[in-house]
């Protein structure tokens, strides 16, 4: 990882052309900065967290102010329309004119700094910068919760570090005290205190839910109804008294009802902290900037649990991610303020925040998490802690007592205090004193930003903000939207353009509310005429997408995916256009495209659960399974219903099916069906998938048992009668065949397995003519072809013409890549006719979108006949079910591993196959070979004296072996003895 460029030095009182960089690896060992107003500190930081966004280091950012937000504010090109938003004048014409003066300046500056404006769209097009306020819709709402989720390992953590966990509750119980009581109450009420510390304890040990309001009644409902005993020695009753729990539970009551309710909504913290780190990132992917903007929010207390939230859940987030010695994330706070009213005062004042600040200082460099703390207030913070930053960033300090508090926290040495107290004093802007890690001091002028600087407004946050409507009618109509009454909706809209016909929003709003009420017509006529408007009032980019949707509801595929890809191009950041262009590449089986798609749509919806479940299907499709595993079960883990749960848990079975791990395939199975049942989902994908399996299993009962249970709930789901034919066809029972055959064509007289299977009973009765005669038959309207080109060169096999069976399969694979059956028997003839390389080939196709285990054993076989015996030991250790059914494939691995040399291999599968056939002398003959090979020829002897004892007619073999073993010794004699014995006998 490079340096960061964030300045240029200062010599002899100049800025010179040299940079200064701020080493990565630092980062590690935390930052801090101080300054008196206007030093720069805020723009300093704000160069750091541009350069750790560059080196692809995500940030989580407390915005106290409003100016750190402005990182947002969307410079791309430096042309004036940018800016023109967020730059005030007296009159129109003194606007423009400060908006070329600020643009002039800013591309100057970047000159100055050898930046560029590729630097600037290098910057945009990698950061994904989102804005999040609390209790407010301003920017994306976020919840907070009073009590913090729980480590994924708190049990193991209260084993090991109780310490930690305790700390944490108690810090958590302190807060919410201080808030029910006041912090002037709080102290006298301990009993409440620790009640609260208990039921926290008690809610994680148990794995219930306390994030947001849901924790909040938890908390209640364990005080209210105490499930446990004791509290320390004492019994509950006898430690606090019922008046006061109820008291405590009234208190509580409050946190729920009022303004206070305004806390749970929008998205959580949990949820947002949890997609930060990307960790299977890729170079396309962006990084994720999290600004939390507390600016709105007055009171010090809600800002001091705001914090300490973040912190605890940032905490316990980077240490589930485990250690790292590189950068991984970012923490910056601009202001940790002085006195009292401090988020890190000095001591004694104690309060949430500096617990948890504290805790990311000492414990965060192990999991590579970078703290970067920023004051003007340098006179009353606890420098103890500060201790933990080795970078210290020092700016202008006005008065004495905070130079000395600095110089007292910095550095003792006389050197330091006589060469730099001057500069603190006269320090321009942005003028700097540096002591590193390394213990380095030098001064130096930051550089330009790459983004735009300004105290946001109220209004400036309107501007950012896509659809963020003014009015009551505008709110009102949005709302009918949310709620899905959308009639109630289009007449909302249409309300506002009779008083203002050119409302470009309203516009938009009721192409919208038409869209989802089915008008589809006068939904086009409307983003029609937001395309001719083009006003930033109403977004081009979404007007783009509901076009698509009109035209993918149509079934105009490529339509919708050319409206789908304007939409992103009008606006690079629209994510639902690159899911929906993912879903219909997926359908075209453009896998690499609709991969690509649904990439980009992640890195904007980090946290989405359909995003995870559309890429892992299209992995699946794209038989890249393990991938596939891993997406879907990422999608499980941040699932929001329990419909995506239900199809992540079918999908991941279906994964593992297709990997040929049927037993595990089976569990999961049953924890599908459990999440279907206990939601009144139907569950017939999991009874048709465990027909599969139970079928590879040859438990031919149960996959009936599954398939006629299918059958009952939907007599017309053809699926499983097609399946239930097939395991009739494979147990030979034609009875019941014809039977389903029968069924099938009573309610899909043209479905091709009616004539696939009647056309295979015929061949079975070497009936060749009626067979083919039956599959002429075949209406072309019924479709897959390739079943029939398949069971078409089954005829000419079973008549022994092999050329004509395999152009016939040969054009089965034409037709369909995947047709399994086909290939198979392909492979099979290049195997009669000792092609082995072409047979080799055909396999490893086939294995790529089928995993079964005769594929592997023939696999083995053709490796075994090119003299291959590292892959063909590789692709028969793919056997299971088929080891136990046919122990002579322990006895093939094992002579293989032999002749590999690996011995402990080989004595492993030996030993497998002579406890399957403890009467057969091959085992014990091999395994005195084995031993022989790994120079143990006593026991090598012995085991050819187990074999002669087991099979007297083999003494000719067992010779043979024995002469190995004596050659091996280094006894010529023994071993031409024992070969003239086996030419004997």
């Amino acid at each position: 990882m490079t340096d960061m460029h964030i300045g240029k030095l200062i010599k002899s009182g100049k800025v010179t052309s040299e940079k200064y960089y701020l080493n990565s690896q630092d980062l590690t060992t935390h930052v801090f900065i101080c300054g008196s107003t206007g030093s720069g500190k805020t723009v300093l930081g704000k160069g750091i967290i541009e350069e750790a966004v560059k080196k692809s280091i995500p940030c989580v950012i407390i915005d106290l102010k409003g100016d750190l937000s402005s990182l947002k504010v969307p410079l791309f090109d430096l042309t004036e329309n940018e800016i023109s938003d967020f730059i005030e004048g007296y009159t129109d014409s003194e606007q423009k004119e400060n908006v070329k003066k600020n643009i002039a300046e800013f591309k100057n500056a970047l000159s100055l700094c050898d930046l560029k404006i590729k630097d600037i769209q290098d910057f945009r097009n990698n950061a994904n910068i989102r804005i999040f306020t609390p209790k407010s819709r301003i920017c994306d709402q976020f919840s907070i919760s009073f009590i913090a989720s729980p480590p994924h390992d708190i049990i193991q953590q209260l084993q090991n570090e109780p310490e930690l966990i305790l700390n944490q509750i108690a810090n958590q119980a302190s807060n919410i005290i201080k808030r029910l009581f006041g912090e002037e109450a709080a102290r006298n009420l301990h009993e409440e205190k620790n009640l609260i510390e208990a039921a926290i304890l008690y809610l994680y040990k148990n794995n219930t839910q306390v994030e947001g309001k849901a924790g909040v009644i938890a908390l209640i409902k364990t005080i209210y109804d105490t499930p446990f005993d004791r509290i320390g020695m004492l019994k509950v009753k006898e430690f606090i008294s019922d008046e006061k729990k109820m008291a405590l539970i009234r208190r509580l009551n409050t946190l729920l009802v009022g303004a206070e309710s305004l806390w749970y909504e929008g998205e959580s913290i949990d949820s947002i902290i949890n997609s930060l780190v990307n960790l299977s990132r890729k170079p396309d992917d962006k990084t994720n900037v999290y600004i939390f903007n507390l600016s709105f929010l007055e009171n010090f207390d809600d800002r001091n649990l705001i914090l300490s939230n973040i912190a605890m859940t940032l905490f316990n987030y980077m240490k589930r991610l485990g250690d790292s010695r590189e950068p991984r994330a970012l923490f910056y706070i601009d202001e940790i303020g002085g006195g009292k009213l401090s988020f890190f005062p000095d001591d004694p004042i104690q309060n949430e925040s500096k617990s948890a600040i504290n805790l990311l200082l000492r414990q965060g460099r192990a999991f590579g998490l970078c703290c970067v703390l920023s004051t003007q207030n340098p006179g009353d913070i606890d420098y103890r802690g500060l201790t933990n930053c080795h970078t210290w960033y020092i700016g202008k300090l006005l008065t004495k007592a905070d130079r000395d508090k600095v110089m007292q926290g910095i550095s003792a040495s006389p050197y330091f205090l006589e060469s730099f107290d001057n500069f603190l004093k006269s320090a321009s802007g942005g003028d700097f004193i540096a002591k590193t890690k390394s213990g380095n001091v030098v001064s130096f002028h930051e550089r330009w930003l790459l983004t735009f600087h300004k105290v946001l407004t109220y209004d400036d946050f309107y501007m950012l903000k896509k659809n963020l409507y003014a009015t009551d009618d505008f709110l009102i109509g949005t709302n009918y939207l949310a709620k899905k009454e959308y009639s109630k909706a289009v007449s909302t809209f249409e309300k506002i353009l009779r008083q203002t016909p050119d409302s470009v929003k309203a516009i938009g709003l009721l192409g919208e509310a038409y869209f989802y009420d089915n008008s589809f017509k006068e939904s086009m006529q409307c983003f029609e005429k937001i395309l001719k408007a083009q006003s930033a009032e109403y977004s081009m980019a979404r007007a783009y997408y509901f076009m698509g949707e009109i035209a993918n509801k149509g079934g105009f595929l490529d339509k919708a995916s050319e409206l789908y890809s304007r939409s992103v191009k009008t606006d690079p950041e629209f994510a639902d256009s690159y899911y929906k262009i993912s879903e219909i590449k997926h359908k075209l089986n453009k896998y690499n495209e609709a991969l690509q798609n649904i990439q980009r749509f992640i890195v904007l919806r980090s946290n989405s659960d359909s995003g995870y479940y559309l890429m892992a299907s299209i992995y699946y499709s794209a038989n890249d399974f393990i991938a596939a595993e891993k997406e879907v079960k990422k999608a499980y883990s941040i699932a929001l219903t329990p419909e995506l749960k239900y199809n992540a848990k079918l999908l991941e079975s279906k994964i593992k099916y297709s990997m040929g791990q049927y037993a595990h395939s089976l569990e999961i199975i049953d924890e599908a069906r459990k999440l279907a049942d206990n939601c009144g989902f139907d569950h017939t994908d999991c009874d048709l998938l465990s027909a599969s399996i139970f079928a590879k299993f040859k438990e031919n009962e149960k996959a009936v048992i599954c398939l006629e249970k299918v059958i009952s709930h939907k007599p017309l789901e053809p699926q499983a009668i097609v399946q239930l034919a097939e395991l009739y066809y494979k147990t030979q029972n034609n009875f019941k065949l014809n039977e389903t055959i029968n069924r099938l064509e009573k309610i899909r007289p043209d479905d091709i397995n009616i004539y696939n299977y009647r056309a295979r009973i015929l061949l079975k009765e070497k009936k060749f003519k009626e067979a083919a005669e039956t599959l002429d038959k075949t209406p072309e309207t019924s479709g897959s072809s390739d079943i029939i080109e398949t069971v078409r060169g089954l005829i000419y096999e079973e008549q022994g013409d092999n050329a004509s069976a395999a152009r016939s399969y040969q054009k089965a694979a034409e037709i369909n890549p995947k047709a399994e059956e086909a290939i198979y028997n392909m492979s099979r003839i290049h195997f009669i006719n000792n092609d082995f390389e072409a047979q080799k080939k055909l396999l490893l196709a086939l294995l790529e979108f089928a995993s079964d285990e005769k594929y592997y054993y023939d696999l083995g076989l053709c490796y075994e006949k090119l003299n291959q015996t590292e892959p063909a030991v590789k692709a028969f250790e793919n056997l299971y079910l088929m080891s136990y059914e046919n122990p002579e494939i322990n006895l093939k691995k094992a002579q293989w591993y032999k002749k590999l040399k690996n011995t402990i291999k080989a004595i492993e599968s030996i030993d497998k196959f002579v406890k399957a056939r403890p009467d057969l002398p091959d085992g014990y003959i091999t395994k005195g070979e084995i031993f022989t090979v790994d120079r143990k020829y006593e026991q090598a002897l012995e085991f050819y004296d187990m074999a002669e004892r087991k099979a007297p007619g083999e003494r000719k073999k067992i010779m043979l072996s024995r002469a190995f073993t004596y050659e091996e010794m280094g006894d010529s004699q023994k071993a031409e003895d024992c070969r003239s014995m086996a030419m004997e006998l």
